[in-house]
């Protein structure tokens, strides 16, 4: 998967990652984000690359603390 392949090239710490559902005719944005990940893990990208692109990276440019 080529998504894979740009996230191990640049390092997830780099990467933030997102989907564009939420149309009516696609899954809902939260459907379609569980789905992306599930993807992304049958593809090979691990779980602490996984935490930082859809969560660790966007929190930081949004400014927001995690406290979890």
């Amino acid at each position: 998967m080529k998504i894979v392949e740009a996230v191990k090239a640049v390092g997830a710490g780099r990467c933030v990652l997102d989907t564009d559902f939420g149309q009516d005719y696609n899954p809902s944005p939260v459907e379609g984000m569980r789905m992306m990940i599930g993807a992304l893990k049958e593809c090979g990208l691990g779980d602490n690359d996984l935490e930082l692109a859809v969560k660790t990276n966007p929190a930081r440019l949004l400014g927001i603390e995690l406290s979890c």
